[in-house]
């Protein structure tokens, strides 16, 4: 295997010291994360029993939710390692996914070639989404400037990652936002897919996992959407 390059040692080993800060800043947040993660993981080792009613519907949603539970700690770390720029892709393509899987859940995904209507998602997380596209077309300068401005003085930017309070905050309680939602279509999708199973009620960890995100301000406060 040959050696990494000075810049990779370089990011890796600034990565590495920006997480240590990440781990240790908001213990609430990481519980929250902690807690959604157990969520999914219960609901996913429920889908290992053979389905007894499959749909073009439910076929398509549990595809896409697969896809986003393999990026689950991937998003986590883009963030806690000082990615944020980066991040922020991945949460809009999150977004989308969600809408998408909400689109074929209440039979609205009348045209799948056209984006999804991201105006179907709870929570008001619709209001994010204008922002997180800024950032990934690069029309949002000035809020990429504070990705980059470095700790030197003005109009130094810095080439590594640096921990940023505020964006860290905000970009973990959108992915722990967009894991909860997850969590929820992964139940109404199991309703479908095994009709006759006892399911296993997520309400209690929901509403613990929302209390956080209310608590630390990401929220005003929490109102489980309907099926």
């Amino acid at each position: 295997m040959s050696k990494s390059s000075k810049l990779k040692k370089t990011l890796l080993d600034t990565e590495k010291q920006v997480r240590k800060i990440s781990v240790k800043h908001n213990k609430d947040l990481w519980r929250a994360y902690n807690l959604v993660g157990k969520v999914i993981y219960t609901l996913v080792d429920l889908s290992s029993r053979e389905p007894t009613n499959i749909t073009e519907s439910t076929s398509n949603r549990v595809s896409l939710t697969a896809n986003m539970i393999q990026s689950y700690s991937l998003v986590e770390y883009l963030i806690s390692s000082g990615s944020y720029w980066a991040a922020s892709a991945v949460l809009r393509q999150h977004m989308e996914t969600l809408a998408r899987i909400i689109e074929y859940r209440t039979g609205n995904n009348k045209q799948d070639k056209k984006p999804p209507n991201v105006k179907n998602l709870p929570f008001n997380m619709t209001r994010n989404y204008g922002r997180l596209s800024q950032l990934c077309h690069t029309s949002g300068g000035e809020v990429l400037n504070d990705f980059s401005i470095s700790e030197a003085g003005e109009g130094i930017a810095s080439p590594v990652p640096i921990f940023r309070e505020e964006w860290a905050e905000i970009y973990f309680s959108l992915h722990i936002a967009h894991m909860l939602s997850l969590a929820i279509e992964i139940f109404y999708l199991h309703k479908e897919l095994y009709p006759d199973t006892e399911l296993i009620d997520i309400d209690r960890d929901t509403m613990r996992i929302a209390r956080i995100l209310v608590k630390t301000g990401f929220w005003k406060d929490f109102k489980k959407s309907k099926s």
